[in-house]
C-alpha cells in the first residue's frame, strides 16, 4: 500500500488528524497514518467513519527530525 500512498498524515490520532484521516478516507485516497504509537493509532483509526481497510496504513514514527525526513521525501521506511 505504501507504494500508492502519497499523503503522510503525522498525528493521525490527534482531533485534526482523525479529520483529515475521514477526509481522505471518504475521497478513497491511500495515506499513511503516522504517529509516535502504534497502538494508538490503531485505536484511533478504528474510530474514523469512512475509512476502508486496505486503504490506509499506520506507521510510528520517532519524533524527532532525522526520523521524519525520509518519509517526507519519499525513501522507505
Amino acid at each position: 500500500m505504501s507504494d500508492k500512498a502519497k499523503v503522510i498524515v503525522y498525528g493521525a490520532s490527534g482531533y485534526t488528524g482523525k479529520l483529515i484521516a475521514e477526509f481522505l478516507g471518504r475521497a478513497d485516497i491511500p495515506f499513511i497514518a503516522a504517529g509516535r504509537s502504534r497502538e494508538r493509532l490503531e485505536v484511533e483509526m478504528a474510530t474514523v467513519p469512512g475509512l476502508k481497510a486496505g486503504n490506509y496504513e499506520v506507521r510510528a514514527i520517532e519524533h524527532h527530525v532525522d526520523a521524519l525526513g525520509p518519509p517526507s521525501r519519499g525513501a522507505p521506511w
